[in-house]
């Protein structure tokens, strides 16, 4: 279903996996109209990415899903299977409300302040909040720096917005410094950093070894194998409980 008002646009879609069903947004815009979000104790899941979370389609360079790039379909991004496992094994309801959001504009190596935008946060009031974004940043130049005020100051506004488990996520291209930043920022809000470095050097973990994507920046992405191992290596840290 696509939902619209103004200048901003929702798609919700509900997929029914085994005996559960996970209801998912989409959303692209400046603002957000909660009327939306389900009320009842549903298990929320919100993910805030890059490319890998969530990347609309991009002909130019041979991408054409709406989903975590280079998965072969919705359902196989790393977001999905998550709340297919977290469905699956902690939900006794078996719904799961899962919201993946593209949040690469605070990898593009300028300070960013403004956190409006994640104001639904508090209305939605995620069980947990994934954050796994780094992968886009230039260190040099002072980049590192900007990057680590900014992810700061992301955490400082999802905590001020949720009361949700936080769930920082290192970079799948393995960014050393990166990770670092991550880590020690993530750790002074009292959240969970994930390691996935062996993840990402597992054969089979990139898309470029399946020859379907002829654009080598998309063929980094993780396969629907990595996807998968993605996911079930944050699960092993994830804990919830419904809202």
């Amino acid at each position: 279903m696509i939902f619209s008002n103004g200048d901003w646009r929702v798609r919700a879609r509900i997929a029914c996996l085994g005996f559960f069903s996970i209801l998912s947004f989409v959303y692209s815009g400046s603002s957000f109209s909660t009327d939306l979000f389900p009320k009842s104790r549903h298990l929320k899941i919100l993910v805030l990415g890059n490319s890998i979370t969530w990347h609309k389609p991009a002909p130019r360079i041979g991408w054409y899903g709406d989903w975590g790039m280079a998965a072969s379909r919705r359902e196989n991004d790393f977001s999905h299977i998550l709340a297919e496992l977290l469905g699956g094994e902690t939900n006794p309801s078996k719904k799961v409300v899962l919201y993946p959001k593209n949040l690469s504009r605070l990898e593009m190596n300028k300070f960013v302040s403004d956190f409006d935008d994640l104001l639904f946060v508090r209305e939605f009031n995620p069980a947990a909040i994934v954050v796994f974004l780094g992968d886009n940043v230039v260190e040099a130049g002072g980049g590192l720096e900007v990057f680590e005020r900014t992810y700061f100051g992301l955490l400082k506004a999802l905590r001020s917005h949720s009361g949700g488990n936080v769930y920082c996520v290192g970079t799948w291209w393995r960014r050393i410094g990166v990770d670092s930043v991550i880590r020690s920022v993530c750790e002074s809000f009292g959240g969970q950093y994930i390691d996935i470095s062996e993840v990402s050097d597992m054969p089979g973990s990139k898309a470029n070894q399946s020859g379907e994507f002829s654009n080598a920046g998309v063929a980094e992405h993780p396969s629907d194998k990595g996807m998968r191992r993605l996911a079930n290596r944050i699960f092993e840290y994830v804990e919830v409980k419904p809202k």
